[in-house]
């Protein structure tokens, strides 16, 4: 994961690199679940560049049995396929509607 643009760093950097301490024990205990069930491995912290990045060890649906293909993908529109046929469309949103 990492920020968008730089308009967004000093929020991206409150929500994602808050020190462990000050998390909340539901925060906490969601990513020992994930750990547990997922075998999700987690950054410690970010990188010099805002960036994050984690694994899934063990996926949701086990290994081979859940997947999407990539039809089309460029910066505002990603079309996918997934292991049903079920075909999903996913388009940006523009920053002005989510204020």
């Amino acid at each position: 994961m990492e920020p968008n643009d730089q308009t967004d760093r000093e929020a991206w950097l409150k929500i994602f690199n808050a020190d462990e301490a000050k998390r909340e024990i539901k925060e906490r205990a969601m990513q020992l679940a994930s750990k547990v069930l997922l075998g999700v491995d987690l950054s410690e912290s970010l990188a010099e560049d805002g960036t994050m990045s984690y694994q899934l060890n063990r996926p949701i649906g086990g290994h081979g049995k859940t997947f999407v293909d990539i039809i089309y993908c460029d910066k505002s529109l990603r079309v996918i396929r997934g292991q049903f046929n079920t075909v999903y469309v996913l388009s940006k949103v523009p920053t002005a509607y989510l204020t």
